[in-house]
């Protein structure tokens, strides 16, 4: 098999996980993860042709990077959603191989428990308050009423400031209406459940996993070492969730503090990126290097203002540069990688589904090459 074999042909040919990968225990096999799943931007770039403008000045490349970001987040902001991390919806990330999806979760003003990109109420009410104070000497005008107004609705709902904002529950339909029709399928989420951290959320939260579909689909167990995938399909149990808390083990949520590792999560530019892979740490989760089968969770993308750079992540998603990367961290923790977590993962080339692909037909996971 290729390095670089068709997409389409893998896709047509395996609509589910391949037999001889079942063999393998969940934190054996590579899968790659979105970050903020569904927090969708237009895949629209309004300033392309002033971005390549700049390209041919005698700028110097951190300049030319500064203007291309600042373009990028005005672009963002004119197609309708400066929060957007991915192009696409959910059912379409299923259809090309996605099978991870990081979804933080906030409440609406009428406590509904949504996904979205955003603030807690309190660091958003936080926001607000700062920016009334350094506007308070600017004279009244419509344009200063508007945006006070517009603070007090962001406060009430955190969600809208992420266009693409969704029900936790139509997520979790969307995932078991896909599991349901793709019997081998094994689906991994990651929670963000910190402004939603309360007993009150944690019932709502089970009530939704109840109600649509997935709660007896969900693996959990305090055995410290992995199923193999044949035995959770055998199982059915076929969902793995976890969340940066311990408050959700009632209702079989881990905490991945608890069962793995990972690098940071913040990368300004692409050169950070680069230089952790070259020189690279785990940032939670330190104890578990000495535990039978952890989690390995790799970040690989850059925010660096508000949201994902397409931009980089044509670079951060580049075949050879994922490989590099993952093949660094399983160097450096002795660790079959389970997680790849990236920004607009069809950028360049699906190069991340090719990746991921390749990744677990050569078992590199093992250490060959």
């Amino acid at each position: 098999m290729t390095k670089y074999f068709s997409f389409l042909t893998f896709w047509l040919l395996n609509a589910s996980i391949p037999q001889d990968h079942l063999d393998l225990r969940y934190n054996e096999f590579l899968v790659a993860m979105t970050h903020n799943s569904t927090s969708i931007r237009p895949h629209i770039n309004t300033f392309e042709p002033l971005m390549k403008l700049v390209e041919k000045t005698s700028l110097s490349t951190k300049r030319k990077d500064k203007i291309r970001t600042i373009l990028e987040t005005a672009s963002a902001v004119y197609s309708g959603n400066a929060v957007g991390d991915q192009n696409y919806d959910i059912q379409r990330q299923l259809r090309d191989g996605i099978s991870g999806f990081k979804v933080p979760l906030h409440l609406d003003d009428q406590s509904n428990i949504m996904i979205c990109h955003s603030l807690s109420k309190s660091q958003m009410a936080e926001l607000i308050e700062n920016i009334k104070q350094n506007i308070k000497f600017i004279p009244d005008s419509p344009l200063k009423n508007k945006l006070l107004n517009l603070g007090e609705t962001l406060k009430k709902n955190t969600c809208l400031i992420d266009k693409s904002n969704k029900s936790l529950m139509s997520f979790l339909k969307d995932i078991n209406k896909f599991l349901e029709a793709n019997k081998d399928e094994i689906i991994t989420i990651n929670f963000d459940t910190f402004a939603i951290n309360t007993n009150d959320n944690k019932n709502k939260l089970k009530k939704i996993l109840v109600e649509s579909g997935i709660f007896h689909k969900i693996y959990y167990s305090e055995n410290l070492i992995w199923p193999t995938l044949k035995e959770m399909v055998k199982q059915n149990k076929r969902i793995v969730i976890f969340t940066s808390s311990s408050d959700w083990k009632n209702i079989k949520i881990y905490n991945k503090n608890e069962i793995g590792m990972g690098t940071k999560y913040e990368y300004k530019t692409v050169q950070d990126l680069e230089y952790d892979t070259n020189h690279p740490s785990i940032s939670w989760g330190q104890e578990n290097l000495y535990k039978p089968t952890p989690i390995l969770l790799i970040d690989n993308y850059t925010t660096p203002l508000l949201s994902g750079s397409e931009n980089d992540a044509k670079i951060a998603n580049n075949f050879n540069n994922l490989e590099k990367r993952v093949k660094a961290y399983r160097d450096y923790t002795g660790t079959a990688p389970t997680i790849l977590m990236v920004d607009f993962y069809q950028l360049p080339n699906n190069d991340v589904i090719k990746f991921v692909n390749y990744w677990n037909n050569n078992k590199l996971a093992f250490g060959n090459n």
